[in-house]
């Protein structure tokens, strides 16, 4: 787990695709991104995404309610293009940001928005997407593990999919884990990504390398490990190790 979100990717030469359900908030987005040397695209939320022209990063702004916002992301998303997304939201609380990042997007900013934090967030997103194509196009990429029928999925889409160790101890300590994962997301009702944070912190990884996993910043690893500790009535995820060991699982 090495693949870390490194400092020296910029967006020049990025292709950075503007979804906006209006003018303004694509003004807005466009005058952050002068100087950046990279080239816009701007549409309306009706776009139907054209995949024979690559984008590299999408901005999705949205002022009048996200609901067309998600069928943005996935097709961004899709392997198709491998095209990480940002929302920028002219208002919204928690809940607002909870349901884009549920949606997909790698961040989630609310107006105003400082220019650095803007350049900085689409700068994640840039190296979100190169880290996807790298493993789209690795030889060396595998299917996602298999799990029984009556297990809930998590949200692991194969284009995402980490390799793991194939030794069979691993594959014990895995399964154990994912047991362990599968019967706690189904008594304290977490979501598909809480399910999949919950899985990496169980195996004791970073929140950075976490976000490296699911193709999010950490900022957006540790939101989702915010929410899944509260439900668990956990103080901290240090106390995760002794909830493992009462699921029966490794210590």
């Amino acid at each position: 787990m090495n693949e870390l979100i490194t400092t020296h990717v910029t967006l020049k030469h990025a292709v950075v695709q503007i979804v906006a359900d209006d003018p303004a908030s694509s003004n807005e987005i466009s005058e952050a991104l002068e100087g950046q040397g990279c080239e816009l695209r701007r549409a309306g939320p009706g776009v139907r995404i054209d995949f024979d022209k690559a984008c590299d990063v999408g901005v999705i702004a949205v002022r009048r309610g996200c609901g067309w916002s998600a069928g943005v992301i996935t097709a961004l998303r899709s392997s198709e293009a491998a095209c990480a997304s940002v929302v920028v939201l002219g208002v919204g609380g928690a809940v607002d940001i909870a349901q884009s990042l549920r949606g997909g997007a790698v961040d989630c900013l609310v107006q105003p928005i400082a220019r650095a934090a803007l350049l900085e967030s689409l700068t994640n997103a840039l190296t979100c997407t190169l880290r996807w194509r790298r493993r789209l196009a690795s030889p060396s990429r595998q299917p996602p593990v298999s799990r029984p029928a009556s297990a809930p999925p998590l949200d692991r889409s194969i284009v995402f999919e980490p390799i793991r160790e194939t030794a069979p101890a691993a594959d014990r300590t895995s399964g154990c884990i994912e047991a362990a994962v599968c019967r706690l997301a189904g008594e304290k009702q977490l979501t598909p990504r809480e399910g999949e944070v919950l899985y990496w912190l169980f195996q004791g990884h970073r929140y950075e390398d976490i976000a490296t996993v699911l193709g999010v910043v950490p900022r957006t690893a540790k939101f989702h490990a915010a929410n899944l500790l509260r439900k668990l009535e956990l103080d901290s995820r240090n106390d995760l190790a002794r909830l493992l060991a009462q699921e029966g699982g490794p210590t």
